[in-house]
């Protein structure tokens, strides 16, 4: 009984409501080829930011940035497509870069360019990062052009030319997590994103407005980390669960955030 006056409590607005708004960070890497790349982050969802913007790559145009970062495998990936491809006559149609480790304010990637929608080169690399737009670019560097701008191995624009601070400190740093936030999906279903801060037995549970029990999302032994875990909206016997208010309730080490949503 005292369970379910606690959670009816909570229904009634003992505690704000979380929910998933738009949180928008700029960023500005600096590779060693000298290109910089200006890029918001947009978070779309636990864990989850959609990456876009423009890079200057040396080619007289600014190249279109699109991606995405997952904080829960920790990969960054970005796409930089040629705003008028022409076949790779002089530059590549578009090229990829792929997070594969992090130091502090540098990102190490791979890369792969692409003409006539097939691979043409790959490598590595890495470029360094910081928070806010791209700095001023100083007026002696020299443009790369030709050959040069379709093959990055020989791609040589001198990074000293270039303002640009390092962040000094891990890329997932700067994407912040709630404790424990609620996602509707568009298919009406729901994401739930949680940071378990030390090793424990972690439980998400999902009550109605009268408290009764109505599902068990995670139930568990977890280490420290940032998980997602997504319900269909159904409940145990594989039924809807009627439109209404809803609680869930985190348990971790001795622990309980809850969390309101409507379904």
């Amino acid at each position: 009984m005292k369970k379910h006056v606690l959670l009816l409590a909570l229904v009634a607005g003992l505690f704000s409501v979380q929910s998933l708004t738009a949180q928008i960070t700029g960023f500005c890497f600096t590779d060693a080829f000298g290109y910089t790349t200006s890029v918001t982050a947009t978070k779309t969802g636990p864990g989850h930011w959609d990456l876009s913007g423009t890079a200057d790559v040396l080619t007289g145009s600014d190249w279109i940035v699109t991606g995405s970062y997952d904080k829960m495998s920790d990969v960054w990936t970005l796409n930089f497509a040629n705003p008028a491809p022409d076949g790779c006559t002089f530059y590549v149609d578009n090229f990829t870069y792929t997070s594969y480790a992090y130091g502090g304010g540098v990102i190490y990637f791979n890369w792969t360019s692409y003409c006539f929608g097939g691979a043409l080169g790959s490598g590595s690399g890495s470029t360094t990062w910081s928070l806010g737009t791209c700095p001023m670019r100083l007026g002696n560097e020299t443009a790369i052009v030709g050959a040069a701008a379709a093959d990055l191995t020989i791609a040589n624009a001198p990074v000293a030319d270039l303002r640009s601070i390092p962040g000094g400190e891990l890329f997932s740093s700067a994407f912040t997590e709630a404790q424990f936030s609620v996602t509707r999906n568009a298919d009406n279903t729901f994401s739930f994103g949680y940071t378990v801060d030390t090793e424990s037995d972690v439980a998400i549970e999902i009550y109605n407005h009268a408290g009764q029990h109505i599902a068990t999302i995670v139930n568990g032994h977890m280490s420290n980390g940032f998980y997602v875990n997504n319900w269909d909206g159904k409940l145990a016997n594989g039924t809807d669960a009627l439109s209404g208010v809803y609680i869930a309730v985190m348990k971790s080490n001795g622990n309980m955030v809850t969390n309101k949503f409507v379904k």
